[in-house]
């Protein structure tokens, strides 16, 4: 997997009545953005025992390629499909990476492993 230079977390509030619904266009969102160009992974996360609570992250491999996203047919069908199912605006934080580190474990600290 390509390493991403831009993280995008939304997180969304819902009514808690029409939480299915929010939850199925969140998928479509995530299922349709995950053929788009440059993007990394995205995925649906719920908070447990209550879905109206939704967490989008999405990892994109440019920051045009995550602009992109916001310009495609499935962003704006998500967009109409949760107009009437959102309590407040989502939360939306947008991380820049720098740089990737993949250490290596340091097997001396952990005598077990070393072994």
């Amino acid at each position: 997997m390509p390493d991403p230079s831009h993280l995008l977390i939304a997180r969304v509030h819902g009514v808690a009545v029409r939480s299915a619904e929010l939850v199925d266009a969140a998928r479509q969102l995530a299922a349709a953005s995950s053929a788009e160009e440059g993007c990394v992974s995205f995925d649906v996360l719920a908070q447990p025992g209550d879905p109206s609570e939704l967490v989008l992250v999405s990892a994109w491999s440019s920051e045009p390629d995550m602009r992109r996203h916001f310009s495609s047919a499935a962003y704006g069908r998500y967009v109409i499909a949760v107009n009437d199912l959102l309590t407040r605006p989502s939360d939306v934080t947008i991380h820049r990476i720098a740089g990737t580190v993949h250490p290596i474990a340091d097997l001396s600290s952990e005598p077990q492993r070393a072994s």
